[in-house]
């Protein structure tokens, strides 16, 4: 079970609003986390409680500077962002009140990453119907993690020190017709650098599978197009639909994995099949979503939208499926307002996610699914907003109504019955 997680967040911007050759505005952004976090494991009828704890602090910089040049907006500037991850763990016999030492799920030694950017953009409007935008971005990504302390695993390399310089790019258009529809488009490029988590963690995913540090990881990249229209057939129903198609590379897998010549270790205990994240595939992403919103009366409107994604990995000879890959979902609504009082009636739902749609060596927790995978579920829900004079906005809202029992694709618990909020807002 997970332990209560502690966030502290504080943030500080300065903006200077002055026209020079160079700028019009800057924007200035510090910010600090601190997140405190706690994992806790004890087997069927074992007195050994393990306790693993996590401290991870978090800094950014942000410099943006934007200057208005006839029809051209021109933006760039620099972000700096700073990781420190901290792990600790003890192991305590519940029969005997003694403590002992157990694996950490981070290194031990201690684990950082920083990343640096600049990035540039520009947009021309060039008339007020059609415009045109472009941006690059250089991005370097440093990771450091000590696994000097090899007390539980033989691991081969004693540090992990990488750095990657990466890029990304794009080009976007948008166009406004006569009846008022907007035809938007874009074509871009990313990237994904490893993080303390990919490239050091150690841990036990599935009961009998342990997943390993891999020092050769690299960065995940992707290719895109998307296309989207939105606009209104009358003056009471506006539509929104879009699409997208996405080319991944040198995807982060995990597989079989072999460490310092053997292929299982012990962990916890558990003889257990060595896995690690890999640089091993490509794979595709498409997706289409659609948005309706129609107006019935001047007091009472409907909402409804819903999202479908289709994801394979590529090999040499077939498709298999690529995890993280949500079924048919989407949310419909039934609003009405009167006065100071806003109500809404909604409802959440998700399709099937049928067991051969799974990916097995993925993250799906395909353990976690019944023998026809994940069924399909619905949530009914009630909101109720009422406005006082004061500027004091009291909310009270009933979730899942019908307490269904439901499961989100990929999750391993089940998610909650009929939940009740109250709610009081003061605004100054």
């Amino acid at each position: 079970y997970y332990g209560p997680q502690f966030r502290f967040l504080a943030s500080t911007e300065s903006i200077y609003l002055r026209s020079r050759k160079l700028f019009d505005i800057v924007r200035f952004n510090f910010a600090f986390q601190k997140i405190r976090e706690s994992r806790h494991t004890r087997r069927y009828r074992s007195a050994e409680l393990l306790h693993r704890n996590e401290r991870v602090d978090a800094y950014s910089v942000n410099l943006d500077l934007k200057k208005v040049i006839g029809r051209s907006d021109v933006k760039y500037g620099f972000e700096y962002v700073y990781n420190d991850v901290r792990s600790t763990a003890i192991g305590f016999n519940t029969a005997t009140d003694n403590s002992f030492e157990i694996s950490t799920r981070y290194p031990k030694g201690g684990s950082y990453t920083h990343s640096t950017a600049i990035y540039f953009s520009h947009r021309v409007k060039y008339n007020n119907r059609f415009s045109f935008s472009q941006a690059i971005r250089l991005n370097r990504n440093d990771l450091f993690a000590d696994l000097s302390d090899t007390s539980f695993f033989p691991l081969p390399v004693q540090r992990i020190n990488q750095q990657k310089l990466s890029w990304s790019g794009s080009l976007g258009m948008i166009y406004t017709f006569e009846n008022g529809w907007r035809l938007s488009s874009n074509l871009g490029s990313g990237f994904r650098s490893p993080n303390v988590d990919d490239v050091s963690k150690v841990f036990d995913s599935v009961g009998g599978s342990v997943i390993v540090p891999n020092s050769k990881l690299g960065p995940e990249r992707i290719y895109s197009f998307d296309l989207a229209a939105e606009g209104k057939i009358n003056s009471d129903v506006a539509v929104d639909i879009g699409s997208f198609i996405s080319y991944v590379n040198d995807i982060i897998v995990v597989d079989d994995f072999i460490l310092g010549g053997i292929d299982s270790i012990s962990y916890d205990g558990v003889l257990s099949k060595i896995f690690a994240n890999q640089n091993k595939q490509e794979a595709y992403v498409f997706g289409v979503n659609a948005a309706v919103r129609i107006k019935l009366s001047e007091r009472m409107s409907f909402f409804g939208n819903t999202n479908y994604t289709y994801g394979r990995v590529l090999t040499d000879s077939l498709s298999a499926p690529l995890d993280h890959i949500p079924p048919v979902y989407g949310k419909l609504s039934l609003q009405y307002e009167v006065n100071r009082l806003e109500t809404e009636f909604y409802i959440f739902y998700n399709g099937w996610k049928r067991k051969k749609d799974y990916s097995i060596q993925g993250r799906d927790n395909f353990e976690s699914a019944t023998r026809k995978g994940m069924p399909a579920w619905m949530t009914y829900n009630l909101r109720l907003n009422y406005r006082l004079k004061n500027q004091i906005e009291i909310q009270v809202a009933v979730e899942n109504i019908a307490d269904y029992n439901y499961r989100v694709f990929a999750s391993g618990i089940n998610g909650p019955g009929i939940n009740f909020i109250f709610n009081v807002r003061k605004r100054f």
